[in-house]
């Protein structure tokens, strides 16, 4: 539900030169981070005249433990490219400050829309420039302001059309939360409580985690007026009369304290984006003006030997923060380390639970997946992703009627949600109800026409009701859709065999073959399909192939009489075209039956024992 082209060619630009490697893509994003720590460090240097002040808040930008979210996730690429191009678009808009030309406003403007294709976050930078025309570029006194307004009406223009192009597409894609389920005044509420949060955070940064859940879409609880609510607004009026009122004389404090208010504005939650009451990666730019105002206003009350001190203990201070950041750091460097961390803050991180039941879910460890997600819905009953993420462990464990009950209460709460439609219609083919999965199926395709899976189970269902046209225009839409996945070969191949179209089955066993060369089950259908087609060689190799391996097809774990059939079906063939295999195929039969059947496959193959 994001529109940023630039991001996702950044991110296909590192796919073409470094594969999936992980370390290439952190390596490419800690870069970029540290670009944008010296692209800060030029501004305010150049701008303030300062080196000590504008250093040290470059330092703490790039060391502190907030940051970590943005460089460690590699899909935060956005944060760290748009604020290259945020960078780039300050040094620009100091050299147009400077000496004004066609040149240097193009200059700004290209970096600003760059930085927009990166991340729609920089819509705040045309009000961050109004702010940096009163210090440090001092520009009111001598420009007016109304031709200093003008300059920036091209930029709000451009502003404009991408925060519609993104609150358009946020809402398409269904990122963004009604005004019935979040109302604005607990938006207005959760913005202010996370203003106070995020300078909390900056000045200790003390239990972070990856997600903060929203009170109000965690609990429903709708209780406006809480005493967190009062100490916010109090603790915000009090920064702000500190921040704003010795403005004449030190004007870095306001424009420091408006940089930080002002850009938190798209990501504050007025507009509610996910289901997170904040997020430590939305403070990567909106921090860099609370440290503006913290330490050039320390410097400015300091000085002699108290400036001194204050600049020891600014470089001290580095040293925890660049530890804990370190630390915060290496939570990413696994998912269960990085939810359970979550845990350790927050036990009631119903997103946590949530997350933590999957990756293990996805590792095949069911139980404790199964504790986790059933402790999500204790949190938060409402929760779709959980429920649906449930019903697809149960299934997987073999419980498709508690799975069915899972999708069921996923679908109240979201009718059209087509991965629980999926679900649902899957456990319902596990239950052999065909007529039901088929409706299911019909109505997740409906909504989404291009999911694999659907399509998939769809065919299952034509293809074990008799309806083998249809089943095989389905499996043919998911081959499709994904040429390379196993499954639906393996249907297909099924499919032709079940219609004696033995041609069409060997190809399809022999492009899943390409696909998974260890799969028994395949090479021996392909074994059976050349077999049928009188390819008599080919269908020994396999059938040799699968005997050598030691592990036999899954019909034959469930059937023992399988193997042996097959392979007497074989050692007649050869015997037929007058090959002297037949007698081994023949014995091989005999001793692959169980001991029961072995005297009726005896006399069945007593010709080609005999060699007549």
């Amino acid at each position: 539900a994001n529109w940023h082209p630039l991001t996702w060619l950044s991110h296909m630009l590192d796919v073409e030169l470094f594969g999936v490697d992980a370390g290439a893509h952190h390596v490419v994003n800690a870069l970029l981070h540290a670009l944008n720590g010296i692209g800060l460090f030029l501004f305010l240097a150049w701008t303030t005249r300062n080196l000590g002040a504008s250093l040290l808040v470059a330092l703490v930008f790039v060391v502190h433990p907030l940051r970590a979210e943005s460089v460690a996730w590699v899909s935060e690429r956005k944060d760290l490219l748009g604020g290259l191009f945020w960078m780039l678009a300050l040094l620009a808009y100091a050299a147009h400050a400077r000496r004004s030309s066609w040149k240097s406003y193009l200059a700004v403007t290209l970096a600003l829309v760059l930085g927009l294709l990166c991340k729609p976050m920089l819509v705040t930078l045309p009000c961050v420039f109004l702010l940096l025309d009163v210090w440090p570029l001092d520009r009111f006194s001598r420009t007016r302001s109304g031709r200093l307004l003008l300059e920036k009406l091209p930029w709000f223009a451009l502003i404009a059309a991408s925060s519609w192009v993104t609150v358009l597409v946020q809402a398409k894609g269904g990122a963004t939360s009604s005004v019935d389920e979040v109302p604005f005044a607990f938006r207005l509420r959760n913005a202010l409580e996370s203003t106070v949060a995020y300078v909390r955070d900056n000045l200790w940064p003390q239990d972070l985690s990856y997600f903060y859940p929203h009170p109000l879409i965690e609990s429903g609880e709708r209780q406006l007026w809480e005493p967190q609510l009062l100490v916010a607004v109090l603790v915000l009026a009090v920064l702000s009369l500190l921040f704003f009122l010795p403005w004449r004389r030190r004007p870095f404090l306001a424009v420091g304290w408006a940089w930080y208010l002002g850009t938190l504005v798209p990501v504050i939650g007025l507009v509610q984006v996910g289901m997170q009451a904040r997020a430590d990666r939305y403070t990567y730019l909106p921090s860099i003006g609370l440290w503006i105002a913290i330490v050039f206003g320390v410097f400015s009350l300091v000085r002699g030997r108290g400036l001194t001190l204050a600049k020891t203990f600014g470089v001290l201070a580095l040293v925890p923060l660049a530890l804990l950041a370190r630390e915060r750091t290496a939570d990413w460097r696994d998912s269960v380390v990085l939810f359970r961390r979550a845990l350790e803050v927050d036990e009631e991180n119903y997103v946590a639970h949530e997350h933590l039941g999957v990756v293990y879910s996805e590792r095949g460890e069911l139980e404790p997946a199964e504790t986790h997600l059933r402790r999500s819905l204790e949190l938060k009953g409402a929760n779709v992703t959980a429920r649906h993420s449930l019903g697809n462990l149960l299934v997987r464990a073999g419980r498709p009627q508690e799975a069915l009950g899972q999708f069921r209460a996923a679908l109240r709460l979201n009718p059209r949600m087509p991965s629980a439609l999926n679900g649902a219609g899957d456990a319902l083919v596990r239950l052999g109800r065909m007529g039901e999965a088929e409706e299911f199926l019909l109505r997740c395709i409906e909504i989404q026409p291009r999911m694999f899976e659907a399509q998939n189970n769809l065919g299952m269902v034509y293809a074990q009701t008799g309806r083998p046209a249809e089943a095989e225009r389905h499996f043919r839409l998911a081959a499709e859709l994904e040429p390379r996945n196993p499954s639906v070969r393996a249907n297909l191949g099924s499919l032709h065999a079940q219609q004696e179209n033995f041609a069409r089955a060997r190809d399809e066993f022999f492009a899943l073959l390409e696909l998974q060369p260890a799969n028994t089950d395949a090479r021996w259908n392909l074994g059976y399909s050349c077999l049928r087609l009188g390819e008599l060689d080919q269908a020994a190799r396999e059938f040799e192939r699968v005997l050598a391996s030691g592990e036999l097809p899954s019909g034959a774990r469930r059937n023992p009489l399988l193997v042996a059939n097959d392979l007497a079906d074989l050692a007649q063939a050869l015997s037929a075209a007058g090959d002297g295999a037949a007698r081994g195929w023949a014995r091989r039969a005999i001793e692959s039956a169980p001991p029961d059947r072995r005297p009726a496959l005896t006399e069945r193959l007593q010709e080609v024992l005999s060699g007549s």
